[in-house]
């Protein structure tokens, strides 16, 4: 009797992250929902700009993972920074982007102002 084997863990693989991803998933639309959103009219300050400090993330990519860690009901930034190493339709979303816990929650703080 035979049984069901994977792929070995340390093969090569090559593939699309987007097959990967259900034409019908919320990750799906909350990337077009803020690809459409005119940013700059709602006074979001592109921080990537300023020659001071660290480099920062994109805003739009720190907005799809806020919307998206809000509707699966997760609050926490060391959750949410978990779920960019683990979901992929996470990465997927913030085209593999591993933010610290710190950055989240200071691009949240900066957005509740």
């Amino acid at each position: 009797m035979s049984i069901i084997t994977g792929i070995h863990r340390n093969q090569t693989q090559i593939y699309c992250l987007d097959s990967q991803i259900d034409q019908n998933s919320e990750a799906r639309l909350i990337d077009a929902f803020v690809n459409w959103i005119d940013l700059e009219k709602y006074s979001f300050i592109d921080k990537g700009k300023s020659k001071e400090g660290h480099t920062a993330y994109s805003i739009q990519d720190m907005l799809k993972l806020y919307f998206y860690a809000y509707l699966n009901r997760t609050r926490s930034s060391r959750r949410i920074e978990w779920l960019c190493k683990t979901n992929i339709e996470v990465m997927w979303l913030i085209n593999n982007l591993v933010p610290s816990h710190t950055s989240i929650n200071s691009f949240r703080c900066d957005i509740s102002k």
